[in-house]
């Protein structure tokens, strides 16, 4: 009777759990705001871009007198030591709370939840120099000010009701328990990120954080040839990095083949060993099957784009999700099709895709 009554209460949560609608609601957040601004106070090459005027001009403006804040040089010693770039002040900041004007850790969050480049040792004084930073500048104040940011929040929910957040609960068979955040980033572009906070409880947090251009009026705008795939890819990280984590072992030797073939192009675009290779292939690949299932797209042109970017086998991957569409009863989540995308993968010849392409 005790294990009839656990298996209904399981199945009741299920349902309940693959009945909740993802909701996705777009915001500015004032934490990677904050974070964004720490880091191009300290002239961190990836936050100095300046393509949305409108808002970073004000930026540049208000926080001149403070380029010699104590957190800006502390900022530039943690980046070269400890190696802070691009997605990681982002990470950060999601793991951050403000309340009553005070800034900390969110509570009872798992050890490895925040990247190890945030050192445990340093990071309590980053933190109460970011502290000293947000209330001498008046950084709140500041930021209520700027009314940009509504007029982006209207901007981007209008555009973005066009994703079906539904394909990722039936596609990757399983969504965490939490809240799916849509952050429009006024300050990191060109670059985006798919982050997430994991709980003790193992309730997870997902953010996509993607930028906002604007036009020659200052409005701002999302167009569909860059804004609607940044979002899908962002989210796609969240699903599948963990994945590639959990198989790494299993998987980096023939890896790190095929990343020596195209070494040069991929850390060029950031992506530093086969570790992120395998992160974004497997993105890349989502991403494609994504517009595969909700728009009339020619797949052989993406997958075209996506070699030519260094991943080379794209294509046997991409192929391998027929066999998990077709059999979803025997591999009902992504993660259950891993041994097949694992065997995919070391069958492979690098050399040979490395000729074909």
């Amino acid at each position: 009777m005790k294990k009839i009554i656990i298996l209904t209460l399981f199945v009741v949560i299920t349902t309940s759990l693959f009945s909740q609608k993802i909701e996705l609601k777009a915001k500015v957040d004032e934490r990677c705001e904050l974070l964004s601004t720490v880091f191009r106070l300290a002239e961190a090459n990836e936050y100095m871009f300046n393509m949305f005027p409108a808002f970073l001009d004000s930026v540049d403006k208000y926080f001149e007198p403070y380029k010699n804040h104590k957190v800006i040089e502390y900022c530039k010693i943690y980046r070269e030591k400890y190696g802070i770039y691009y997605h990681d002040p982002m990470e950060l900041a999601i793991h951050l709370q403000i309340i009553g004007e005070k800034i900390s850790l969110i509570p009872n969050v798992k050890e490895n939840s925040l990247d190890s480049c945030w050192n445990r040792d340093s990071l309590p004084r980053f933190i109460e120099l970011l502290n000293d930073f947000y209330t001498t500048t008046k950084f709140h104040d500041f930021f209520q000010m700027q009314t940009i940011r509504e007029k982006v929040e209207t901007v981007a929910n209008k555009y973005f009701e066009k994703i079906d957040m539904e394909w990722f609960r039936n596609f990757f068979g399983e969504v965490p328990e939490g809240s799916f955040n849509l952050v429009i980033s006024l300050s990191n572009a060109p670059n985006n990120y798919g982050i997430k906070v994991v709980y003790l409880n193992n309730k997870e947090d997902l953010y996509a954080i993607t930028i906002c251009a604007s036009d020659s009026l200052n409005n701002p705008i999302f167009k569909d040839s860059w804004a609607l795939e940044l979002i899908i890819h962002e989210f796609c990280h969240s699903f599948c990095n963990h994945l590639i984590d959990e198989n790494y072992s299993e998987m980096k030797e023939k890896a790190d083949d095929f990343f020596a073939l195209r070494e040069e192009i991929l850390r060029n675009d950031a992506y530093t060993n086969s570790l992120v290779m395998l992160y974004e292939i497997l993105v890349r690949a989502c991403v494609i099957k994504y517009f595969y299932d909700n728009y009339p797209i020619n797949t052989k042109d993406y997958l075209s784009t996506e070699v030519n970017n260094g991943f080379i086998w794209i294509e046997e991957l991409y192929n391998s999700f027929g066999k998990y569409e077709e059999n979803r009863d025997e591999y009902p989540t992504l993660r259950s099709f891993m041994p097949e995308i694992i065997n995919v993968l070391n069958k492979s010849n690098p050399e040979e895709i490395n000729k074909k392409q």
